[in-house]
């Protein structure tokens, strides 16, 4: 571990100061990470099955051609998942090629996905009670000092559209999350300037639209989790998409590229010890290809996911990506065996 931040919303504006996890030993378990992670790869390429045909626990919920799904969220209540999805015929992971779509929801009693708004959406928040959802809209008309939000009831029927203005020019924001009580979105933001700092912002719904800078960290975070009451998780050993456990909140998932092949694996971080390490064993469907957008079940024993396999050498383009559960997910976790 090298810099984290675990930051209370309420804190005022300002840039992160960590101390630093004890190293006295990481260049040397790291190497025989390395070493290890390269001798896998190399026999899992010639070898190995893709492991959902041998894991009961990996279930395919939905895969249809030309239909990228993306960021998905689970319900509050666990039967439904809400996510966006892409038919443009772009191809590739969602942060690599920029994904953007419909919001869309799947229910677990039928297995039927619904349509709830049609728009260029690329990144998703649902309240903790459930209640509300809020999508960023990809819009190029809108200056880059600026962010345009959505914010809707779980049924679509009321809507409203927030126009968010903040100081700096900055990309798109990486990830969007409700605050605990539902009060605030949060979103972490880059700015256009070439130094590697993540800027995070929230509005307060009930009051106006111009954002609040709370936090800045020196490296690019994409995408954050929000838990235990506005405890925002953002940490440079998980930069990509971190979901914190709520059963288990010592550890959080997230996914990383592999050694070789440019495959992705899942990995924990151990909040505790500031160690990271392999999420269990065939815990991802396929044997080479995308895996992201990691989303816990509220009972913290299920993972939703997207993944997507590799069509050639270059791994692009993916024929599609498909929704995913890994079931009884938390038996895979280190302090639940």
């Amino acid at each position: 571990m090298r810099n984290g931040a675990e930051v209370y919303l309420k804190r005022g504006a300002g840039k992160y100061s960590g101390k630093k996890a004890a190293t006295s030993r990481a260049p040397r378990v790291l190497l025989r990470l390395v070493l290890v992670s390269i001798a896998v790869a190399l026999v899992c390429s010639f070898t190995c099955e893709d492991p959902y045909k041998t894991n009961p626990d990996l279930v395919l919920l939905l895969a249809n051609e030309g239909h990228y799904p993306f960021n998905p969220v689970v319900s509050s209540d666990g039967r439904l998942v809400y996510f966006l999805d892409d038919t443009s015929g772009r191809s590739g992971p969602p942060f690599d090629v920029g994904l953007q779509g419909d919001l869309r929801v799947f229910d677990f009693s039928d297995s039927t996905v619904r349509l709830l708004l049609s728009g260029r959406f690329y990144r998703l928040a649902l309240s903790k009670d459930g209640l509300r959802l809020a999508v960023a809209v990809r819009n190029p008309a809108i200056c880059r000092d600026s962010t345009l939000l959505l914010v809707l009831d779980a049924a679509a029927s009321s809507i409203e559209s927030l126009h968010v203005s903040h100081a700096e020019t900055m990309w798109l924001p990486w990830g969007l999350e409700f605050s605990w009580d539902g009060r605030e979105l949060i979103f972490d933001i880059w700015p256009d300037s070439a130094d590697n700092t993540t800027y995070f912002y929230s509005i307060e719904l009930e009051q106006d639209t111009v954002a609040r800078l709370f936090l800045q960290l020196p490296w690019h975070q994409t995408g954050f989790d929000v838990f235990a009451e506005d405890s925002i998780y953002a940490d440079s050993s998980a930069k990509c998409e971190p979901a914190v456990n709520p059963k288990y909140p010592r550890w959080v998932v997230f996914a990383s590229k592999k050694v070789t092949w440019l495959s992705y694996r899942w990995m924990l971080h151990d909040r505790q010890n500031g160690t990271v390490e392999s999420y269990g064993s065939g815990t991802r469907p396929l044997g080479k290809g995308f895996i992201g957008g990691p989303s816990w079940t509220p009972d913290g024993n299920g993972l939703l996911f997207v993944a997507g396999r590799r069509t050639g050498p270059s791994g692009q383009p993916y024929a599609q990506l498909e929704l995913w559960l890994l079931k009884n997910a938390a038996e895979y976790l280190p302090d639940s065996r």
